[in-house]
């Protein structure tokens, strides 16, 4: 390989992506043996109820993203600690929580526990309980 390759980033057309399974949003698949999207279990169901319903908001601070803040919070029902990560609802937003729903079942994927789709400061939002 000559210098002036050697900087030249790879073209995904030239990647060998072995068995790895794609689903894309136009439902094209590409073959494999599905190790890495979840293939099989219950689909992504955003509930419509209130976040508050179910979990109580501590605003302890565990990190901060591009997206905004994500805080702290304790399931209603058991007192497991959650992280709580809050998007702007929009066709973008559902793709990404689809996507990470998906890639859940890999060990090293942090697990999506709930979806609620809610109003967060008068803004369409879709708030995603994670495992923490």
């Amino acid at each position: 390989m000559n210098k002036d390759n050697a900087n030249k980033p790879v073209k995904p057309t030239n990647l060998n992506l072995g068995n790895l399974h794609i689903h894309d949003q136009q439902n094209a698949n590409v073959p494999g043996n599905g190790n890495f999207m979840r293939d099989t279990g219950p689909p992504l169901k955003l509930k419509l109820n209130s976040i508050f319903d179910d979990y109580m908001i501590s605003g302890v601070t565990l990190g901060l993203g591009i997206n905004g803040k994500v805080v702290e919070c304790v399931s209603k029902h058991s007192g497991a600690k959650y992280a709580l990560k809050v998007l702007k609802d929009s066709p973008k937003a559902k793709r990404e929580v689809e996507l990470h729903w998906r890639a859940s079942k890999c060990k090293n994927i942090v697990s999506i526990i709930d979806v609620y789709q809610n109003r967060y400061q008068g803004q369409p939002s879709l708030l995603i309980v994670m495992e923490w």
